[in-house]
């Protein structure tokens, strides 16, 4: 009677099992979906962030030194994660729209530009990341001001997280501006679920910069994104930049669903095999 017992037991964990796993196959999802008040748009890869962004770096740009990159922008595009945009007719800007999303980064940079620690950088420097926070706010009340820095962090809070790694670079090309680049990759810590669904696991942020003479149909700002919507002064700013970035985004990686049903293929046979054997 115990051997009976325990082969029933046996063979309804495996059915159990296997039908468990058919059901996670048939609901397994590689890609996250993002909803506003334009629809559900899938699959969800990222944002193209407004050409006329901006970078504002904070401390002396000397070798060795230590400075506070911040970033703000709204978003022109949402795309897929083949970076195709999507139909998004009330998205603003660029046209007058319902609803706007945007971003907030403060980065932490090491400078480094050759010469002894402490001397001044002279036509180009590197940044290297040692830290930082970003996050995204979707706004169905858009009012945001890039050159004010007013109304970026009022919306909801759309997605978060840090910067671990990455870095960027500026070259001075004549006696009054320049260009430069950045790429940060960063894990995500939050996923506001229900926008985005699955949540997302980590991101990398890429921009060209501008600087000076070379910036194009861009008004460099006079203070920068405060508290709830607000603004703050710039903080003695070494170096304004025209930032024109992306962002993209990956999800969790999940079972592929065939693999799964396999597996779950192979549990509701040893169930059926043991019941059969008795």
């Amino acid at each position: 009677m115990t051997r009976k017992a325990g082969s029933l037991k046996v063979h309804l964990a495996s059915v159990a099992l296997g039908g468990g796993l058919l059901l996670v196959a048939a609901g397994a999802s590689a890609s996250p979906t993002l909803t506003n008040l334009d629809g559900t748009f899938d699959p969800f890869g990222g944002f193209d962030w407004n050409k006329a962004g901006n970078v504002v770096t904070s401390g002396a740009i000397v070798n060795g030194g230590t400075v506070t990159s911040t970033y703000w922008a709204n978003a022109v595009l949402i795309v897929d994660t083949a970076s195709n945009p999507f139909n998004t007719p009330n998205l603003i800007p660029p046209a007058p729209g319902t609803y706007e999303y945007t971003a907030l980064a403060t980065i932490t940079e090491t400078v480094s530009c050759g010469g002894a620690i402490g001397a001044a950088c002279g036509t180009s420097a590197n940044f290297t990341a040692t830290g930082g926070n970003w996050q995204v706010f979707y706004d169905t009340s858009p009012d945001s001001n890039l050159v004010t820095g007013a109304g970026i962090t009022d919306g909801t809070l759309l997605i978060a997280g840090d910067v671990q790694s990455g870095g960027g670079s500026f070259l001075l090309l004549n006696a009054t501006g320049g260009t430069g680049s950045f790429a940060y990759q960063g894990a995500v810590t939050f996923t506001n679920t229900a926008f985005i669904n699955p949540a997302l696991q980590g991101s990398t942020a890429v921009a060209t910069l501008q600087f000076g003479s070379f910036t194009t149909n861009w008004v460099a700002p006079t203070s920068q994104p405060g508290a709830a919507g607000g603004t703050a002064p710039l903080t003695q700013p070494s170096l304004a930049f025209q930032a024109d970035g992306n962002q993209a985004f990956t999800s969790a990686p999940v079972p592929e669903p065939g693999s799964l049903a396999l597996l779950a293929g192979a549990f509701l046979a040893l169930g059926f095999v043991r019941k059969r054997s008795k």
